[in-house]
């Protein structure tokens, strides 16, 4: 294939002769699409888009997708270019349909950052995107603005508002209303304190009677109808991954130098884990008095500090605290409510470990594994 440099059209025959190469690859389409509408050749740039959009959806190239979704102005307004785009969507939702797990691979969350803005609005739009929680789709955007950013990308306050117009609001937990979204940067300029108030009201509303009052005006505070049928939107599909888990090990070796000398020291597990929204891992303390207690690290993606007079972000959740003994969950401690950042969790050590009479080593052997004090965090899911 000759190059489709758009300096130099004559290198290209076919941009003249209104032919289309049968081997011509999904880039030499897209790049022939590009030259021929640079020089206003409209029947050659709608021949290759054509070619395209009779693709399966699953033969896409990534590159075409992300092209579909960002192709010149004169190839936006082709009939053949909005197939494309819907054959596009397929694939985009085979890759990234589930955020949940999109997130957790370094390489899957690679390409949903570099999405143009048409794509992850296609994703948003999309009804069969899952979910573990709606603040997952909040975090998604966050991670995708940060990266523009982070870019050179300015982003108008009406393209966040179009990405924000497709978070279906009511679907957040009460404690992320409450204690996240004020903090969402992105957000920050689109959504009021009193749109927060209202989609607060909406969730206690019975099923439809928020809608209800959108239809008949009532609600509307700044935002459009449409809008508002959006943010009061049933939930995603669920996520294939449901709960997660994070632990910590500390060597044993540590716990009794420290224990030894009195000194008060804190671990935490290496990496925080993902889920609705959340960054979540665990701390294991060796407290002052020699007993252990266990907190819960917590951060929103996306959220800045808190603000004055405004409460820190805080997590609702249902799950587990354990310890690890020979490859076995021992000691499980079910726990069910609302956390916020570093605050304490149940703790099973308090009343079996009391090291309060003096460090004494040998009351560790029966919570060790591999030589090592291993505590597991599950959250199996967030609460409405």
């Amino acid at each position: 294939m000759c190059s489709t440099d758009v300096r130099h059209p004559p290198c290209c025959p076919q941009l003249y002769t209104h032919e289309v190469p049968a081997e011509a690859s999904q880039s030499d389409l897209m790049h022939m699409a590009a030259a021929a509408d640079k020089f206003e050749l409209r029947r050659v740039s709608a021949a290759c888009i054509a070619k395209l959009a009779q693709l399966p959806a699953d033969e896409l190239d990534w590159d075409t997708v992300v092209w579909a979704f960002s192709p010149p102005d004169g190839i936006a307004a082709l009939d053949s270019c909005g197939t494309l785009q819907q054959q596009a969507s397929g694939q985009l939702q085979h890759v990234l349909g589930d955020l949940e797990v999109a997130l957790q691979d370094a390489a899957t969350c690679q390409r949903l950052v570099q999405l143009p803005h048409a794509g992850l609005l296609a994703l948003l739009r999309d009804p069969g995107t899952r979910v573990a929680a709606e603040g997952t789709a909040v975090a998604a955007v966050a991670l995708w603005v940060a990266v523009q950013e982070r870019m050179g990308a300015s982003l108008t306050l009406e393209q966040r508002r179009e990405l924000a117009s497709h978070i279906r609001m009511v679907q957040l937990p009460f404690t992320y209303l409450g204690t996240v979204l004020p903090h969402i940067e992105w957000l920050q300029g689109v959504i009021t304190a009193q749109h927060i108030v209202l989609v607060t009201a909406a969730k206690g509303m019975p099923a439809g009677y928020a809608q209800h009052l959108v239809r008949l005006g009532i609600i509307t505070d700044g935002a459009d109808r449409a809008e508002w049928r959006e943010w009061l939107g049933s939930a995603r599909p669920q996520s294939s991954r449901q709960g997660v888990s994070v632990s910590v090990a500390v060597p044993a070796t540590e716990l009794n130098e420290r224990g030894t000398h009195g000194t008060s020291e804190a671990w935490e597990s290496p990496e925080p884990v993902l889920f609705g929204g959340y960054e979540l891992g665990v701390c294991v303390e060796l407290n002052m008095d020699r007993t252990f207690g266990a907190s819960m690290l917590l951060h929103a993606i996306g959220s800045a500090p808190a603000n004055p007079g405004l409460s820190n972000p805080a997590v609702a959740w249902e799950g587990d605290l354990a310890c690890v003994v020979d490859g076995n969950v021992s000691c499980r401690r079910c726990i069910k409510g609302v956390w916020q950042i570093g605050t304490g969790l149940p703790n099973f050590f308090r009343h079996r470990v009391d090291m309060s009479a003096g460090w004494q080593p040998e009351r560790l052997a029966p919570f060790l594994h591999d030589g090592k004090l291993t505590i597991e965090l599950r959250v199996s899911q967030l609460l409405p």
